[in-house]
């Protein structure tokens, strides 16, 4: 089926659904309004744009649909659903009015997916791509994985993250290559449940000491249910930054080998008490490094129920 160059729209009769079946492709410009099954592909190969408008019983895409060119238009987009796979190619865009809903498949993103008036809603499947999605991102069920293998997926807008949902990121050795992680960036605030599933490539560990940065955004709350995969690695929350960790000794925060005076002066200055960012003062100390350093029952604070371990370490580095 062909809307090449044409600009024609294709559209279906009240009550009728048009199923585009396996093996068969839609591509160009114009358009299609009215209900369909999409079991083929839909390519948007025109430098103009593709429109596509479900009515009734919607359109429900369980092929593949691809901007190529330029640009594809979803309107009523609260009757879209996609179980199969849309694909947003490098410095193309996808337009979905009214929201945009997946219920298996998967959407990866290397242009730009903007979503109106609706949040991104991902009841199951994979999110993934090195671009950007407009709009708010609401997963409940689904995989969110930046990048293409390592790389970083950006979201103007908000982010939750529902009990049922996957942060999946990948970690590799920096020497080969960079970024060494996936990163998921968001310019509003992010909510944060269900489980971070960390990948180490090669089985890659950084080293004592180190931190990657993970996720950053405006504001940062909950935390992970779940967290699978980070092996030795700690997660660290901030106010705006979720981080892996790989943690020296217990309190041990300047990761020198001992637990001395230096640290216990460190330890006073990050204690907020319970539930309580730490609010360092001393020069070059910030509050991941206290959390790394000194929340050594990992709740998220550094207090008094943090301090009779230190006083263990610190004992046994100064008998």
């Amino acid at each position: 089926m062909f809307l090449r160059d044409s600009g024609a729209t294709l559209t279906t009769t009240t009550g009728s659904v048009l199923t585009i079946g396996a093996g068969q492709t839609v591509h160009g410009r114009g358009g299609i309004t009215g209900a369909f099954v999409n079991e083929g592909t839909i390519r948007n190969d025109s430098t103009s744009l593709l429109t596509l408008t479900p009515q009734e019983a919607g359109i429900a895409n369980r092929g593949r649909i691809e901007v190529q060119g330029g640009g594809i238009v979803i309107n009523n987009a609260a009757l879209f659903d996609n179980g199969g796979d849309v694909v947003v190619n490098d410095g193309r865009s996808l337009t979905a009015n009214g929201g945009y809903n997946q219920s298996d498949g998967t959407t990866t993103v290397n242009g730009t997916l903007t979503v109106n008036a609706a949040p991104a809603v991902f009841q199951g499947g994979t999110l993934g791509g090195v671009g950007t999605v407009r709009g708010d991102v609401r997963s409940t069920a689904a995989v969110v994985a930046p990048g293409n293998s390592v790389g970083t997926l950006t979201v103007v807008g908000d982010y939750e993250q529902q009990s049922g949902a996957v942060l999946r990121i990948e970690l590799r050795d920096p020497a080969l290559g960079t970024p060494s992680s996936d990163h998921l960036t968001v310019s509003g605030a992010v909510i944060l449940g269900g489980t971070l599933d960390v990948v180490r490539l090669g089985g890659y560990t950084p080293p004592p000491g180190t931190s990657v940065e993970i996720i950053s955004a405006a504001s940062v709350t909950g935390r992970f249910d779940t967290v699978l995969g980070a092996g030795p690695l700690d997660v660290i929350y901030t106010a705006d930054r979720v981080l892996l960790y790989a943690r020296c000794a217990a309190g041990d925060g300047d990761c020198n080998g001992t637990v001395d005076l230096v640290d216990h002066a460190a330890f006073a200055d990050c204690m907020a008490g319970p539930g309580a960012l730490p609010h360092p003062t001393r020069p070059g100390l910030t509050a991941e490094q206290c959390l790394a350093g000194f929340d050594l029952d990992g709740d998220g604070d550094v207090d008094l129920d943090d301090f009779a371990p230190f006083a263990r370490a610190f004992a046994v580095s100064n008998p």
